[in-house]
């Protein structure tokens, strides 16, 4: 029986923290960039990349933004969160009862995830030594870079790989990399029909709005054959 790498994203997946994220970006954009683009068109084009990768794209569409832009915006987010941390119910505990080499591979700086990981208690399954963040590759999601990182790092061929993930951006990069996607859409903003077409529509084929499916699946025998 071959060993799958379980690669968790972080927002999305672990915690419902993106939907924070994209309100508070997506608002930003709109006053002080005057993007003014609705936010079902903002989810859909932004949703799962790094910050950095959402400066860059910003830049390239004219809208340039500051060093203070972004850190204003970290800080709000993170004040926001700490206040009541929305973990997914059943993630914490499907990631406790795997028996895979299992890492994060996240969009999210290391000093923010560091903080994140340890508000959902998971500071002793995910540490320096599997926990990647965009920071460390120089293209972000949807680019297979950082999936490819993390699956070299822990030691594993990119078939052999098994990636949680909940954004558009996230499964393409998944699959771009060799690896088995599995669309998480149990968060409100990603569990719609419409949402659920448009994963189905990039190729993935499991597509689960809770947690235990999620579990049951990386545990199934059909998955080791």
């Amino acid at each position: 029986m071959t060993k799958k790498l379980i690669i968790w994203d972080f927002d999305g997946v672990i915690a419902d923290t993106d939907s924070d994220w994209l309100v508070r970006l997506h608002k930003k954009v709109n006053n002080v960039l005057g993007m003014n683009i609705s936010f079902d068109e903002f989810h859909n084009k932004y949703c799962g990349m790094s910050s950095i990768t959402q400066r860059r794209v910003f830049n390239e569409q004219g809208f340039k933004t500051s060093d203070f832009f972004w850190k204003e915006l970290r800080r709000d987010h993170l004040k926001s969160i700490i206040k009541n941390f929305p973990i997914i119910e059943g993630a914490c505990n499907t990631i406790r009862k795997n028996k895979n080499p299992q890492c994060v591979a996240t969009g999210t700086p290391p000093n923010i995830i560091k903080i994140k990981i340890k508000l959902c208690g998971l500071s002793d399954v995910f540490d320096k030594k599997n926990v990647f963040s965009s920071s460390f590759v120089k293209k972000g999601k949807p680019e297979p870079d950082l999936f490819l990182l993390a699956a070299k790092t822990m030691g594993f061929e990119p078939k052999n790989c098994i990636v949680i993930e909940d954004s558009i951006a996230g499964l393409t990069a998944a699959l771009r990399a060799n690896m088995t996607p599995i669309a998480f859409v149990g968060c409100p903003f990603n569990n719609n029909n419409n949402y659920k077409r448009q994963v189905a529509q990039l190729g993935v084929k499991y597509i689960f709005d809770n947690m235990k499916d999620v579990e049951n699946f990386i545990n199934s025998e059909m998955v080791y054959e």
